[in-house]
């Protein structure tokens, strides 16, 4: 019986031998896995009270609220839109320069007007 007990345990100590680098690097990547995810959440936190104070000023600044509005392309209803143009656009469009090849000048006061008249009313 004596016998059989210590082949037991002679066997559980080579199974627990066997298993235990696996075990123990296994162990220590789930270790850096964890404080990598910690790390994470730290930065999600930050960054949701950064967002909370940006909702905060957009829901309560007037300025805040009119800025993001411009930012997307939004202007009051009844307000004059002006587009400054540079003095080669001006001229280009006063010699109405249209020939075959594209005039990058006009082009971009082009965009520059299109933009200006595709702007929305808040």
């Amino acid at each position: 019986m004596l016998k059989g007990l210590m082949a037991c345990l002679a066997l559980a100590v080579l199974i627990l031998a066997a298993t235990l680098p696996r075990t123990k690097g296994h162990w220590q990547e789930s270790k850096r896995s964890f404080q990598s995810k910690l790390d994470e959440i730290e930065s999600l936190k930050a960054q949701c009270a950064q967002l909370s104070k940006e909702i905060k000023a957009l829901k309560e600044d007037p300025t805040a609220q009119e800025m993001a509005l411009r930012s997307l392309g939004y202007v009051k209803r009844g307000e004059r839109i002006y587009v400054i143009l540079s003095r080669k656009e001006l001229q280009a469009l006063r010699q109405g320069k249209t020939g075959t090849e594209p005039n990058p000048i006009l082009e971009g006061a082009s965009a520059r007007l299109k933009s200006a008249r595709e702007l929305r009313e808040f």
